[in-house]
């Protein structure tokens, strides 16, 4: 194989095993335990205020400081 096949299924892998550990850490959770959390708002904001701010701009700083190429700073901030 050239380096080039190699990437592909390095890739490849990647996707099934993240796909495969989303579903399996999703198939754990019940219903009732999601209604349960969406009851409360507070816990709601906070978690969605940690996701798509705080940990963003985490990444970002983290980024910056290791002096990384834009492709991939890019890539970290969006996957965060």
């Amino acid at each position: 194989m050239n380096p080039v096949d190699l990437e592909a299924v390095q890739a490849l892998l990647v996707r099934v095993v993240l796909v495969v550990t989303m579903l399996a850490i999703g198939l754990h959770v019940t219903v009732p335990q999601i209604a349960a959390r969406l009851r409360q708002p507070a816990l709601v904001a906070v978690s969605l205020a940690l996701n798509f701010v705080v940990l963003p701009l985490i990444v970002w700083l983290l980024t910056g400081l290791a002096a990384l190429p834009d492709g991939v700073s890019a890539g970290l901030i969006v996957t965060a």
